[in-house]
């Protein structure tokens, strides 16, 4: 990824339960900020923090379209168990 670098991780998630689709995951030392100037500092200004951001393959697609930053590998992990109906596995 131009942006990310090289992924520290990469997995599948099912998308409605019976699509594989690729997932990639990143450590970042930047927290990038929404760059809203209506939005308070904290959401759109850049930090200097470690982080994570975990992109999500497009179903019908190659691309990646979506991706979520995180805080901490629980926060990833949560997600996947959360919003990826439990389907997030990793290729280690």
């Amino acid at each position: 990824d131009e942006v990310l670098g090289r992924p520290i991780r990469v997995g599948e998630w099912l998308y409605d339960g019976r699509i594989s689709l690729a997932v990639r995951l990143f450590k970042s030392d930047t927290r990038w900020g929404s760059g809203d100037y209506e939005d308070p500092p904290e959401v759109s200004d850049d930090q200097a923090i470690e982080c994570y951001y975990l992109q999500l393959q497009v179903a019908g697609d190659e691309r990646f379209g979506s991706w979520c930053g995180f805080l901490t590998l629980d926060d990833v992990e949560r997600f996947g168990h959360e919003q990826l109906g439990n389907s997030l596995r990793w290729h280690d």
